[in-house]
């Protein structure tokens, strides 16, 4: 079954964009008017993160959320296949010189970035870095569906590694230039070290990892900020969370890295993840 679907999807892959955006909207009015996916998430999820926006309001971000995920999902498939001459009409850089700037001082540098635009662009980053780029995830509970998304994120020689990996693996390459990728939003494991705060007018747990392994190594935090300026076409931005962590205060840079992301929320709330359940978890008084 698993060869089928990626046969399929991969033979899906190589049309060209323009048929693929059509696609989108099919993809579209199957997730918003017939199956409905997450409906009450999604406008739960807006609702509380925008107290003062009206219904009209919120309905709207939903629609066009649904239509930015439909061209994400086409994005990924695209990915199968893309060319690097395809990648290099993707992405776009604002700031692509400053990463070496800051290699020159440190060995390795972290990345961190939300689940906004098309998170997936880490897992391609590498075909535009000549250092080695290590990217944590989360494993699937479906095995087939994990095993097909790590044959896309690693197709362009990234490398993966679980949370549990992390550690181990910047200590094994202490010595060399890397960039580690760290998604931060994600709702932290009851073995991670975790923090509650305010994130998008609700309290929220993130969990310290960033934080934790950049004051420990002393490498820089950036963060990846991702604009869409269309279908498939991103513009990236490197900006500076953190140049020194260990002489930074306590949450400091969780915090730095928690206002960058709502700045691009509130920029175009419609390309974040509302139908993740980011705040199922509730703050109680211990």
């Amino acid at each position: 079954m698993y060869y089928f679907i990626y046969s399929f999807l991969w033979l899906l892959s190589l049309l060209p964009l323009f048929f693929l955006k059509l696609l989108s909207k099919v993809i579209f009015f199957l997730l918003y008017y017939v199956i409905g996916y997450r409906k009450k998430v999604v406008k739960s999820n807006l609702k509380k993160s925008f107290p003062n926006y009206s219904d009209e309001r919120i309905n709207l971000i939903s629609r066009k959320f649904y239509i930015h995920l439909s061209e994400l999902i086409i994005e990924v498939i695209k990915s199968i296949s893309i060319s690097d001459k395809g990648l290099e009409k993707m992405i776009s850089f604002k700031n692509p010189k400053i990463l070496d700037e800051i290699f020159e001082k440190h060995h390795s540098i972290f990345l961190i970035q939300g689940h906004y635009c098309n998170w997936e662009i880490l897992t391609i980053l590498q075909k535009h870095s000549k250092y080695n780029i290590y990217v944590t995830y989360k494993p699937l509970a479906s095995k087939s569906f994990d095993r097909f998304l790590r044959k896309i994120r690693c197709r362009f020689g990234i490398k993966l590694m679980t949370s549990e990996e992390t550690p181990r693996t910047i200590v094994k390459n202490r010595n060399k230039r890397n960039l580690y990728g760290l998604i931060a939003d994600q709702t932290p494991l009851r073995s991670e070290s975790k923090y509650w705060t305010k994130f998008m007018n609700q309290d929220a747990l993130f969990y310290l990892g960033p934080e934790k392994l950049s004051k420990a190594t002393g490498f820089p935090v950036f963060f990846l900020d991702i604009k869409k300026i269309a279908f498939a076409k991103y513009e990236i931005e490197f900006i500076p969370v953190e140049l020194n962590p260990k002489e930074s205060d306590e949450f400091s840079i969780t915090e730095g890295f928690i206002d960058l992301l709502e700045k691009s929320i509130y920029e175009s709330p419609e390309h974040y993840l509302w139908s993740h359940r980011r705040w199922k978890h509730k703050r109680t008084n211990n």
